[in-house]
């Protein structure tokens, strides 16, 4: 409980996940845009923060993405491949909550 405390209590921004935010994420080596990238080596909780720092996706599974999307002022749920919505080309590098690594998910899948 005292982790998700925590996390709630500092908040990160989608720069701060993209820098390591208090060593709790690492890069797991995809980089490119959702649309384009291969899902086999992604894990559900697994974040894509845009090459900006300004905006993160956390992957669901089976192709599906959530965000807070600002543009449209709500959380969305996408299918990285055939939705339509802006977020998904833009270039963007994934990391996974270290966290994760010790639940028996290595890094890259």
């Amino acid at each position: 409980m005292r982790f998700y405390v925590e996390q709630w209590w500092f908040d990160s921004s989608a720069k701060a996940l993209g820098e390591g935010y208090r060593d709790f994420t690492v890069p797991i080596g995809l980089v490119g845009t959702i649309r384009e990238m291969n899902f086999e080596k992604l894990n559900p909780g697994d974040l894509a923060i845009t090459a900006s720092g300004i905006h993160v996706l956390v992957y669901l599974g089976e192709s599906n993405w959530i965000q807070a999307d600002p543009k449209i002022g709500r959380v969305v749920t996408l299918n990285g491949r055939i939705d339509a919505n802006d977020w998904l080309d833009v270039p963007v590098k994934i990391y996974r909550w270290k966290i994760l690594n010790t639940m028996n998910y290595p890094i890259g899948g």
